[in-house]
């Protein structure tokens, strides 16, 4: 059975869900996902980088 663990960002659920949606957390909540165990700081740094770096690759294939 999974465990649901309780974050408290102090933050609309819309925002929040504007954050899964678009798969980005700002950098400023990541203490609280690293604080729960959620994630750690450094899967919420490669998940940000690579992130970055699709959208690198999308805007120089469209430049071409």
């Amino acid at each position: 059975m999974a465990v649901k663990k309780r974050l408290d960002l102090s933050k609309p659920i819309h925002t929040v869900r504007s954050w899964s949606a678009r798969k980005s957390i700002p950098a400023e909540y990541w203490h609280g996902f690293a604080s729960t165990g959620l994630a750690t700081l450094e899967e919420l740094a490669e998940a940000a980088a690579l992130r970055l770096a699709a959208n690198d690759d999308t805007q120089s294939s469209e430049a071409a």
